[in-house]
């Protein structure tokens, strides 16, 4: 089980430059990449998507690399028809707010896209060190993610362990509960149906009464479902999303326990059941 939250920041000299690697993942539901990459870098991306996702499968991962380079190797460019497309916007906006255009070639230069480097003749050794250290960068936030999940899982034991024991309890209550309501179905039976005739159609009444209000097979489903979250929990690659349909299974099954018991034990254990639930439901948001 693995977190979906961290952080990661390396940076190295190349024969071209500095090299700087940024790696930030979230909470997400499903695999979210942002990938920024200088333009001389560009190449790259696809390669980097890959090492991504073969190394994260859920979560909002954020990377970006910074290039400082040197001057070796590159030739600047400079998009021209770009740069007058821009200017003419800013002024254009500047006229429309009554604003004295204030435009500075700075200005300009400093747009998207305007001013690239674009490499001439870089080494497949410096594409191999970049990817080198983003697979660093990546190899530090599983660690990272690792341990989160780590002490989400420990946590979420607890919270199981909270869960058998109120199924337990339920489980023992229903035990003499249901004594209590065969014997009083029964004395109210013989009490105001003693002279009716068809005792077998009073008999059938009485089981299907009784099978409405039987919550045995709920408690047997609930617990092979804590059994599944457990097995789970012990399992390598993506829980996240197995998890959520367990928790759903679990929740149904509470509350058909909940709307056919009348005692006030078990519907105090219910409401413990579905608040730890809602604990692991909380916990499961941050796994992958």
């Amino acid at each position: 089980m693995k977190g979906m939250t961290g952080f990661s920041y390396i940076s190295e000299m190349s024969e071209y430059g500095k090299v700087s690697v940024y790696l930030k993942t979230l909470n997400s539901r499903f695999l979210e990449l942002r990938v920024l990459l200088p333009p001389s870098l560009q190449s790259l991306e696809s390669q980097i998507r890959k090492m991504l996702k073969d190394n994260f499968r859920r979560g909002r991962v954020e990377l970006i690399v910074d290039f400082y380079p040197k001057g070796v190797g590159f030739e600047v460019s400079v998009n021209e028809e770009l740069a007058k497309s821009y200017f003419l916007s800013l002024k254009k906006l500047s006229n429309y707010l009554g604003l004295l255009p204030d435009i500075e070639i700075v200005d300009i230069a400093n747009m998207p896209n305007v001013v690239n480097l674009v490499n001439s003749d870089i080494s497949p050794s410096f594409s191999k060190q970049v990817k080198t250290l983003v697979m660093k960068a990546i190899k530090d936030v599983v660690r990272q993610r690792i341990k989160e999940g780590e002490q989400t899982k420990r946590n979420i034991i607890d919270i199981v362990n909270e869960v058998k024991k109120e199924i337990e309890n339920i489980s023992l209550r229903w035990i003499e509960v249901n004594k209590l309501v065969e014997e009083k179905v029964k004395e109210k039976v013989e009490k105001f149906l003693k002279d009716y005739e068809n005792r077998k159609e009073i008999d059938t009444a009485i089981v299907s009464f009784l099978l409405k209000v039987d919550i045995n097979e709920e408690i047997f489903r609930f617990k092979k479902h804590i059994e599944d979250l457990e097995n789970l929990l012990n399992s390598d690659g993506e829980v996240g999303k197995k998890f959520e349909f367990i928790l759903q299974e679990l929740n149904r099954e509470a509350n058909t326990i909940s709307s056919k018991s009348f005692d006030y034990v078990i519907s105090s254990s219910v409401i413990e059941i579905k608040t730890s639930l809602e604990k692991i439901r909380e916990h499961i948001q941050n796994v992958e």
